[in-house]
């Protein structure tokens, strides 16, 4: 008996020692899997069919005052923020690609922050057309520009709206077709419709675009006189841009734009033409009416503007690269009482070194010379505005 009970303890101690030599059945790990046909840095989320790539940039930059007016202390400075999101996802014949941004805004002059939403928006494609829903870049933009600090300003559309998009390449051609939400033009719950014609060739790119305009209603008053012009419920724009590519180093953009009551569609900005201070002096009340009432202003039949512009991007070594743009502009607002009209002349350069890859630090310069003449009752003036500036960034693109 003695000898079966320590037989029996023998065993179960062997059988013990082998269990715990036993290997152990652990957890499944999922490996993150590159997607290489989406282009670097995309990956699958675990347990789904969607790649991802998650990116962002941060950027500094310092931008002094006006110099010719002797005011380069009264620097400007901005911290910036931004980070996406791009998923790509192959379904039953469909790409679906989506994009999502978000931006935070640091300015010297406010104590408070900002952080908005960059663009938004679903990409459905089957390799014979794209459709787009959300808000990014407008069908209607062209070139917009290869400084990496204009510091003289820019002259071309340059417009974020919410929209619904169809593009069809066929060959070396797109064609393109848009609704666009009209409240970023002035327009009224509106809508835009856009045209496109893209050629892509290894020499040079061309596009031809153009723009009907919701422009919303034309109503202000001035010195106890309503002013309701007399109007087409339709503005328009047209935009020609050509890049040409005669070496792998150097580009060079030529494009002109132009439109009738449809100034967004035009670069177009009042703002800098200083146009309040240019009645002010003179007739405050009017002044106020100018200011209050722009946007009805520049919807009116009467409202044409334009530019021309041009610029040069050149690569100087692998790590330094120099650009120069230029653009004039002109418009002209007819309506009832009076006139106003002004012309503006832009130039900004970039000096760029990269001395590793996403690390960018510039140098800019710009200058620029707006006019503005008005006629209006019994005022009639012209103003003019010139600014140089000079200014620094350091930014990182991940």
């Amino acid at each position: 008996m003695k000898l079966l009970s320590t037989t029996l303890v023998a065993s179960l101690s062997a059988t013990g020692a082998i269990a715990a030599d036993m290997p152990q059945v652990s957890e499944p790990v999922e490996y993150v899997s590159v997607c290489d046909a989406f282009g670097t840095g995309y990956f699958q989320i675990p347990g789904k069919d969607t790649c991802m790539l998650i990116g962002g940039q941060v950027r500094t930059q310092v931008v002094s005052g006006n110099l010719i007016e002797n005011e380069a202390a009264e620097y400007s400075a901005l911290a910036r923020g931004r980070v996406w999101l791009k998923t790509k996802t192959q379904a039953e014949g469909l790409t679906i690609a989506t994009y999502f941004g978000a931006l935070y805004d640091f300015y010297e002059s406010s104590a408070d922050p900002t952080f908005y939403a960059d663009d938004a928006y679903v990409q459905v494609g089957n390799g014979k057309a794209d459709l787009i829903f959300g808000t990014t870049t407008s069908l209607y933009s062209g070139f917009i520009g290869y400084a990496w600090m204009a510091l003289g300003g820019i002259g071309w559309s340059d417009t974020y709206p919410l929209q619904a998009t169809i593009r069809v390449p066929i060959d070396n051609l797109t064609f393109g077709l848009s609704v666009e939400d009209s409240d970023y033009n002035g327009g009224s719950d509106g809508l835009n419709y856009i045209g496109a014609i893209e050629y892509s060739h290894s020499l040079f790119d061309l596009k031809l675009s153009a723009a009907l305009v919701d422009r919303g209603a034309v109503d202000f008053s001035y010195d106890g006189t309503d002013y309701k012009g007399e109007q087409s419920e339709f503005g328009y724009a047209f935009n020609a841009n050509v890049e040409f590519k005669p070496t792998e180093a150097t580009a060079v953009t030529l494009g002109g734009q132009y439109g009738m009551g449809a100034s967004a569609y035009t670069g177009f900005n009042i703002g800098n033409y200083g146009l309040d201070d240019a009645i002010r002096p003179e007739n405050a009340a009017l002044a106020d009416v100018a200011k209050d009432h722009l946007a009805s202003l520049l919807n009116y039949d009467g409202a044409t503007s334009y530019a021309i512009m041009s610029a040069v991007s050149h690569q100087i070594t692998d790590k330094l690269s120099v650009m120069v743009e230029g653009s004039y502009m002109g418009w002209q607002l007819d309506f009832a009482g009076g006139e106003m009209s002004g012309n503006g002349f832009l130039v900004g350069s970039s000096l760029v070194y990269k001395p590793t890859a996403g690390l960018g630090i510039a140098v800019g310069a710009g200058y620029s010379t707006y006019t503005t003449d008005v006629s209006i009752d019994n005022f009639s003036g012209s103003y003019d505005v010139d600014s140089a500036q000079i200014g620094t960034r350091v930014q990182y693109t991940f």
